[in-house]
């Protein structure tokens, strides 16, 4: 049987999900006008020391092209990406020339759908350890040198707690 799940934007850009696993209330995203870099660490940090099972820390531009997520489900934490993989082919070798050179290979790596086009999304999940110090670097790292945002840049960051 497939998981269902139906979502609504509420009252001032909060969303209600209802799913066969309950319900879900999630907070609109932060927006940081400029300097956003200053506040990743403490969404890692809440991302780490979260007792949730299944949370994620969602980083992007203000127009939300260029993003980063950080998932941390029983204890395992994971930086997911998408890339459309025939309109971007520089940035997927970007992100895998990164992740080569931390010696790390993808858990997971698939072609998904968007927008009704078959395999035009290249999927990415990265597994990475260390603390809150080490994920905030290697994420800020990552911003700069794949996606070019500058640590005075604005930034939307959004979580699942």
């Amino acid at each position: 049987m497939r998981r269902r799940c139906i979502s609504f934007t509420i009252y001032k850009g909060w969303k209600l999900t209802l799913s066969t696993k309950g319900i879900s209330l999630q907070r609109p995203a932060e927006h940081y006008t400029s300097n956003g870099f200053l506040y990743i660490e403490k969404y890692i940090h809440e991302l780490l020391n979260s007792g949730n099972r299944f949370k994620w820390v969602n980083i992007s531009t203000p127009d939300r092209k260029r993003a980063v997520a950080v998932w941390a489900r029983d204890g395992r934490v994971e930086v997911f990406l998408s890339v459309e993989s025939k309109q971007e082919p520089d940035r997927e070798r970007a992100i895998r020339s990164f992740f080569d050179s931390l010696g790390c290979q993808p858990s997971r790596d698939f072609l998904g759908n968007n927008a009704g086009i078959k395999a035009s999304t290249r999927l990415l999940l990265y597994p990475v350890s260390g603390g809150v110090s080490e994920i905030t670097l290697l994420v800020k790292r990552l911003l700069t040198v794949v996606y070019e945002i500058s640590p005075s840049d604005a930034l939307m960051i959004s979580c699942k707690r």
